[in-house]
């Protein structure tokens, strides 16, 4: 016999880096993958194909692009134009801008270098 209480039916205990703003307002909890340049709103691929539908002439950009702002986490796994064996792991404050271990070398005098996820917590209000 259930008891009073909540329904989590259409809830979920992920967190996103960035949630889909449309999903979000009908409390869906959906990954945003796409972000609209215009309406600056974060979107899934469902919600993209339908924006797309019905708003045309918008720019829609995966959420990693650099042109918008994209997060910092979603750097992770990204290797180095420069140095292909090396990966995309530590943020320079100073330049706003991600960088591999050997070209971080180049930034020893700027405030601000760390190692992204350190970065991503702050950025995100996670200690």
């Amino acid at each position: 016999m259930a008891t009073g209480g909540r329904s989590f039916i259409r809830a979920s205990d992920i967190i996103h880096d960035f949630s889909c703003s449309p999903c979000s307002e009908n409390k869906n909890n959906s990954e945003a993958i796409y972000k609209c340049v215009e309406c600056k709103t974060f979107l899934c691929a469902k919600c993209r194909d339908g924006h797309n539908q019905f708003v045309k002439g918008h720019k829609v950009v995966d959420v990693r692009a650099k042109d918008i702002g994209g997060s910092l986490i979603h750097w992770k796994g990204y290797k180095c134009e420069e140095h292909p064996d090396k990966m995309i792991e530590m943020y320079c404050k100073t330049h706003d801008e991600v960088y591999c271990p050997v070209c971080i070398l180049k930034h020893r005098s700027c405030t601000g270098v760390d190692y992204i996820p350190n970065v991503a917590k702050t950025v995100r209000g996670v200690t």
